[in-house]
């Protein structure tokens, strides 16, 4: 397995833009299957960048071709959220070195709450100044 380090292929990874750009590059490279994207040299990725990386590369991933080495529960966690949002069946590599497919998770739903705040009283005397 080919392993390629995120920041071969941007500078950052924190955009759709950069995740567009990484999953171009990529694709160059695929015809070496399976690949290991190492994602445990970079202190930040954020969830949109690794939602365009999948959504760029679902011909490839769903195959089970690319493996996301991850080093850290909170890398875990986003691709888990990738997985659940795009149902797309992700596989990482952690620290123990396991090839295991990730648990996709759906993302925290929220409740809304409306508050009718009070407003002062007109008085006899007209609006308040």
């Amino acid at each position: 397995m080919k392993s390629i380090p995120i920041k071969q292929l941007c500078s950052t990874c924190v955009t759709r833009r950069r995740g567009q750009e990484a999953a171009s590059k990529l694709r160059g490279q695929m015809h070496v299957q399976p690949v290991e994207i190492d994602l445990s040299d970079v202190q930040m990725v954020s969830a949109s960048f690794l939602d365009e990386l999948v959504c760029q590369l679902m011909p490839y991933v769903g195959s089970g071709n690319i493996v996301f080495r991850v080093t850290d529960a909170d890398m875990e966690r986003k691709l888990q959220q990738v997985a659940g949002i795009r149902s797309a069946p992700l596989f990482c590599r952690s620290g123990s070195g396991d090839i295991h497919q990730v648990i996709p998770k759906s993302p925290p739903t929220y409740k809304l709450t409306y508050v009718i705040a009070k407003t002062p009283e007109h008085d006899e005397s007209g609006p308040p100044s």
